[in-house]
């Protein structure tokens, strides 16, 4: 018998050709080849081919997948890196304590084989993502948060019926068994032997609220907050009326009790992202050292803080008090750390400290600093800080140049901006923020991007006294 030498070609299907084109292109340098045919694209990767259908229905198959090997794996991560793109160790991080989650290591971000060694990492093309982008899925989400339908589901790997769905979260049944068809319909949900489970790349975006990389709040949000205010954008466009963050903070469910997921963030941005590039500053928190924090809001950071530097002291200023300052007090109080956290509701550049800090914390919250404030502000930070000291600016990357805006790292700051401008945001440019910088004194100015977020790829610059 004559056996296969080879995979010639395998076929996948495709909602948008010339979309998913670009993105092999830019993503595995795939080379697109044309043999006539207005049905496929065809794309090559060294001795195979990878056919694309087009189809505006594609059929969702759970859990398959393909792999490609590559020759130098840490370039590869550092390519993705620099196109902003997500990947991790499961399709999605998975939920805690699950085989998915404990298998292949404890980096989030990649895995290891222990029969070779190799490494591997999941990457979503765009089509197995596409469904974010419906307007009626978002609102299919929302709903599947609010009323615990994708925690129970999690919660139930062997499936659910839509009766037994309802009768778990007191829901009226016809309903729900709408819900599940529609939740079908977006892919969030899959069906094995008559029952509903979770598709294998929404248990732990939407469930298991308590992870940093959980999106549930996200998809709260855009229905309870960002959907009204963008349905009058063209009013304010006419109008050019510029609303209030401390308005809606104040109306915000997630300012006033933040969900675990949020301190989860907070805590892995510290670890993670900021402790890393400040290791003098680590080093003196751990000797009795001080910290401002800047715009602290519900002070989530300075509870991380607190909580990991046990000789240290704080400081926070805000100015918003409902959603702000008001929470913070409360979570202070409840863990007990009344006497090494300070707050204050004062206007930052009206601060009047004077070399009182090891270091100063603005996370992302500087794009909303009135333009007029913003070197004042970094000139009382300056004042506040140590010599050395360092100050931290975390917030949106937001585009330099036009050809930027249709760059994945900056597409976070680009919508948020777009959200927000009629609450008066205003987002800098990093030749604008180290302008500033540089006006107020500072030196040593560092930039870094911070991508492994929900909310996108962020700026972390690093400001040194010296």
């Amino acid at each position: 018998m004559s056996r296969a030498k080879s995979v010639h070609h395998v076929n996948i299907q495709t909602t948008n050709r010339e979309r998913t084109k670009e993105w092999y292109e830019k993503v595995f340098g795939a080379e697109a080849v044309e043999r006539g045919s207005r049905r496929q694209l065809q794309v090559h990767f060294g001795t195979w081919e990878i056919h694309f259908s087009e189809t505006s229905n594609p059929i969702h198959a759970p859990l398959v997948h393909f792999a490609v090997e590559i020759d130098d794996w840490n370039e590869m991560l550092a390519h993705l890196d620099q196109l902003g793109m997500t990947y991790g160790k499961t399709v999605g991080p998975g939920r805690a304590g699950s085989f998915r989650e404990r298998m292949g290591g404890d980096d989030p971000r990649q895995g290891r084989r222990e029969s070779d060694g190799s490494h591997y990492a999941y990457l979503q093309d765009p089509d197995l993502r596409g469904w974010r982008d419906g307007f009626q899925a978002v609102y299919v989400i929302a709903t599947g948060v609010q009323t615990g339908f994708f925690d129970q589901l999690a919660a139930h790997p062997q499936g659910l019926t839509a009766q037994e769905l309802a009768q778990r979260t007191a829901c009226h049944v016809p309903y729900v068994a709408i819900w599940c068809g529609s939740a079908y319909r977006y892919q969030l949900l899959d069906a094995v032997n008559g029952r509903y489970v979770l598709a294998p790349h929404a248990d732990s975006l939407l469930a298991g609220r308590a992870h940093p990389d959980s999106q549930a709040v996200l998809f709260l949000n855009a229905v309870r907050e960002a959907g009204p205010r963008l349905a009058r954008q063209a009013d304010y466009m006419h109008s050019g009326a510029v609303g209030s963050h401390a308005e809606a903070y104040g109306t915000n469910p997630t300012r006033l009790d933040p969900p675990p997921n949020q301190e989860a963030l907070q805590r892995r941005l510290w670890q993670d992202e900021m402790r890393p590039c400040v290791l003098a500053l680590d080093e003196a928190l751990h000797n009795g050292g001080r910290v401002l924090d800047v715009g602290c809001g519900p002070g989530l950071m300075l509870l991380q803080l607190a909580a990991s530097y046990p000789n240290a002291t704080f400081v926070g200023v805000d100015v918003v008090e409902v959603g702000g300052l008001e929470t913070a007090r409360r979570l202070i109080r409840e863990r007990g750390f009344d006497d090494r956290i300070h707050l204050e509701c004062v206007p930052a550049e009206q601060m009047t400290y004077a070399e009182a800090f090891d270091g100063v914390l603005i996370t992302r919250v500087f794009h909303e600093i009135p333009v007029a404030s913003r070197v004042g502000l970094f000139r009382a930070c300056y004042r506040a800080l140590k010599r050395p000291g360092v100050l931290l600016n975390l917030d949106f990357a937001y585009p330099d140049t036009l050809a930027e805006f249709r760059e994945p790292l900056f597409w976070s700051g680009v919508d948020n901006q777009y959200r927000e401008m009629s609450w008066g945001t205003v987002h800098p440019t990093w030749q604008e923020q180290q302008q500033m910088l540089t006006a107020a004194g500072f030196a040593a100015i560092e930039r870094h991007f911070v991508r492994h977020i929900p909310q996108g790829t962020h700026y972390l610059a690093v400001a040194n006294k010296l």
